[in-house]
C-alpha cells in the first residue's frame, strides 16, 4: 500500500522520513505543509537578526550548512565555466586550480574535461581509471557536502559526460565510466544514465570487457555488480577471482569485503584472510570504514559466516550505529547523513528534523 501524507493531519516523524523519498513536486507540497505546522523551522530559516532560542552548538552546525550551500553555488558557476571555456592554456590551467579545490566526483570529471581540452589524453585516462577503481559509495563519503537538487545533479552529470563524448565517444575508458555509473547507482540517476548513454547491458558484451586485463580485471567495482545483477553467483565469483579480490581484502581491510555480501559461502582457504580483515576493519573510526563495517554486519550471509567461525561482535548493532553517528554529529561530520541514520534508528528529535528539512528547503 502506498503511504499518503495529508496536510490536514498533524505531521509526525514517520511522515518526515517518508517525505524524503517523494518526487520533487510532491516534496514541495510536503514542505509547505511542514513549514506551516513547525514554527521552529520558520524561525530558523526566515528570521534573520532576531535572537533564536536554540542550542548554540546546533546553530553552529546550521551555520556550517549555510557555508556549504554558498560553496555549492560557487561550484555550479565553476562547472559552467569549464564546459564553455576555450582551449586557452592559461585559462584552463586557472580553472584546473579552482576545480582541484573541490572534493566530489563531478569535480574529478571536470578535471578530465580540462585535460582533454589541453590534449593531454594520458592524464584524462588516468583519472577515469582511478574513478572506476573505487566503490561509488566511497566517492560519496570522501566528498564534501553539496546542496544540489537531485534533478540538477543528474543534469550536470549528463552535461559533463556529453562534453567528454566529443573527445572520447568510442574510447574504452569512457565506455567503462558509463558502465560504472549505471552499475553503481540506482533510481532516477541510473535510469537517466541508461536512457541517455545506452550502455550495452548484455552479458556477451560485458564478458568481453571483464575478461580484458587492461579494461576488465582491474576494475571489480565496475563489472562485479553488473554480473551479479545480470548473470549468476557462479559467474560473479569468477569475476572476483579474476580481480584477485582476496588479495585486495588482505591489503586494504575495507570496501573489498563488501563483495562477499550475499555469498553462499567462503572457502576454508580464504576464511582467515577475511576474518583478519574484518577484525582490522572494526578498529577503523572513519565514517566510510564504519559504513562498510555496518553493511557487513547487516548482511545475513556474512553475519552467519562470522558466527560460524567464532567471531562475536559484542553489543547490539543499533547501539553501535547510534553511538557512532552521534559522535559524527558532535564533530560536525557528515551532518545530514548522520542525522538521517539516527532518525532511521528511531532518534526523532527537533534538531535532527531541522538539519534535514533545512537542507531540503535550501536545495528546492
Amino acid at each position: 500500500m502506498t503511504k499518503k501524507i495529508s496536510c490536514s493531519n498533524r505531521l509526525d516523524p514517520d511522515d518526515v522520513l517518508f517525505a524524503l523519498f517523494l518526487d520533487k513536486e510532491q516534496f514541495k507540497e510536503f514542505l509547505q505543509c511542514f513549514n506551516q505546522q513547525y514554527s521552529f523551522l520558520k524561525k530558523a530559516t526566515m528570521v534573520r537578526n532576531t535572537p533564536i532560542k536554540l542550542n548554540p552548538k546546533l546553530m553552529s552546525k546550521l551555520s556550517l550548512i549555510s557555508v556549504q550551500k554558498d560553496r555549492s553555488q560557487d561550484f555550479r558557476d565553476l562547472f559552467k565555466k569549464v564546459l564553455i571555456s576555450k582551449n586557452s592554456v592559461e585559462s584552463l590551467q586557472a580553472l584546473f586550480k579552482q576545480v582541484r579545490g573541490y572534493k566530489n566526483l563531478l569535480a574529478r570529471l571536470l578535471e578530465v574535461v580540462i585535460f582533454l581540452k589541453q590534449q593531454n589524453s594520458a592524464k584524462a585516462q588516468k583519472i577515469l581509471q582511478e574513478i572506476i577503481s573505487r566503490d561509488m559509495v566511497e566517492h560519496i563519503f570522501r566528498s564534501e557536502v553539496h546542496f544540489f537538487n537531485p534533478a540538477d545533479e543528474v543534469a550536470m552529470f549528463k552535461q559533463v559526460l556529453l562534453d567528454m563524448a566529443t573527445y572520447l565517444e568510442n574510447d574504452q575508458n569512457y565506455v567503462n565510466l558509463i558502465y560504472y555509473l549505471a552499475s553503481q547507482s540506482d533510481g532516477e540517476f541510473k535510469r537517466n544514465i541508461i536512457e541517455e548513454f545506452a550502455p550495452k547491458l548484455k552479458m556477451k558484451a560485458i564478458r568481453a570487457s571483464y575478461n580484458s586485463y587492461t579494461y576488465g580485471r582491474r576494475f571489480p567495482y565496475l563489472w562485479a555488480p553488473l554480473v551479479l545483477e545480470l548473470s549468476s553467483q557462479a559467474e560473479y565469483i569468477k569475476v572476483l577471482e579474476q580481480a584477485s579480490i582476496y588479495n585486495k581484502i588482505q591489503k586494504t581491510a575495507g570496501s573489498p569485503l563488501l563483495f562477499l555480501r550475499g555469498l553462499d559461502g567462503i572457502s576454508r582457504a580464504r576464511k582467515e584472510i577475511v576474518l583478519d580483515a574484518f577484525k582490522r576493519l572494526g578498529k577503523r573510526d572513519d565514517i566510510y570504514g564504519k559504513f562498510v563495517y555496518f553493511q557487513l554486519l547487516e548482511d545475513q550471509s556474512f553475519s552467519q559466516f562470522l558466527n560460524s567461525n567464532g567471531t562475536k561482535v559484542l553489543g547490539l548493532l543499533a547501539a553501535k550505529k547510534r553511538a557512532f553517528f552521534k559522535k559524527q554529529l558532535k564533530n560536525q561530520k557528515m551532518i545530514l547523513f548522520s542525522a538521517f541514520e539516527l532518525m532511521k534508528l528511531g532518534d526523532i528529535q527537533e534538531s535532527l528534523l531541522l538539519y534535514i528539512i533545512n537542507h531540503e528547503n535550501n536545495i528546492l
